[in-house]
């Protein structure tokens, strides 16, 4: 049985005749006959009475016009869902991301519904440094993160933000200072969690405390309890209000290297509504029109990165 045959007798049941039916079909009466006897054969049962003047249904066909309207709306939905989902335009996509980017990765969303609304997504965050291994090992389709040290993936510069904020407690002495400077912070700590802090290590009369946080929440609380200061971005700043922390500008000479967020993925991701998804990621990163979203004023021109084997 194929839409075909259904078509054939649904237009034979409202036309009740040979010719007019084979007419709204685009096709002759003797092929619309084959079709109609062969459907017959297949289910075992006699549909139709054919005389010469008209066509009547039998009991039988009575009883299965309605069903055969039911098959023909779920056959013809099946076939729209399956075109829509091998352009992409439909579909389940596993997406990881870190904290922080939440925001970030909200707009590339919002830039995939406006063209394929029946997309939907499954989000699940992790730190950082395991976003890249969820993506390399199946677990996601697609990642939004900081760091980007998994080989094999490729990854897309999606934005990069200065870090130029110190915070610290409300009740500590720089809490009240315009600005940071170096000789601002000689006898404090300074906490730190990647490399690009750490360069502090120079700093005469700076100790350096490596830590480990996997929400930036751990990061604000560390500072409160006066572990140490902390290097944070305005984002950070915006997304993590507290009343215990405060937050004031760095010395531009102290300031660490911009970080940089990205989009990674398998080059050989074989999901189309991934596919649909980066190239949503690259229109909008480059303000593309076909997006109708305006790009952050910190984000670069794409640039793609393959991570070498």
């Amino acid at each position: 049985m194929d839409m075909d045959q259904v078509a054939c007798f649904l237009m034979l049941a409202e036309e009740r005749h040979f010719g007019r039916a084979a007419s709204r079909l685009g096709t002759t009466t003797s092929s619309l006959s084959k079709r109609c006897a062969k459907f017959e054969e297949e289910l075992g049962v006699r549909l139709l009475e054919r005389t010469s003047r008209q066509v009547r249904l039998t009991p039988e066909g009575n009883l299965l016009v309605e069903p055969a309207r039911r098959v023909w709306a779920e056959m013809a939905e099946f076939k729209e869902l399956a075109t829509a989902a091998a352009g992409g335009r439909a579909g389940e996509l596993m997406v990881t991301y870190s904290p922080g980017n939440g925001e970030l990765l909200g707009g590339i969303i919002q830039a995939v519904r406006s063209t394929n609304p029946e997309v939907n997504f499954r989000l699940e965050q992790r730190i950082s440094t395991e976003v890249g291994p969820a993506v390399l090992g199946g677990k996601a389709s697609v990642g939004v993160c900081r760091a980007v040290t998994t080989k094999g993936l490729m990854a897309l510069t999606l934005r990069r933000i200065s870090r130029d904020h110190m915070a610290v407690p409300t009740d500590h002495v720089l809490a009240d200072r315009d600005q940071i400077g170096l000789a601002d912070l000689d006898g404090e700590t300074l906490l730190a969690s990647d490399t690009a802090t750490r360069r502090w290590d120079w700093a005469a009369g700076v100790a350096v405390r490596s830590e480990h946080w996997s929400t930036e929440s751990q990061v604000m609380d560390s500072v409160a309890a006066g572990r140490g200061l902390a290097i944070v971005d305005e984002g950070f700043i915006r997304r993590n209000p507290r009343p215990d922390v405060v937050t004031r500008p760095l010395a531009s000479s102290l300031q660490p290297d911009p970080i940089e967020d990205y989009l990674v993925w398998r080059p050989d991701e074989p999901s189309e509504v991934a596919r649909q998804f980066i190239d949503c990621a690259k229109a909008l990163v480059a303000g593309g029109p076909d997006t109708g979203v305006e790009p952050a004023a910190t984000l670069p021109r794409p640039r793609l990165t393959a991570l070498p084997d």
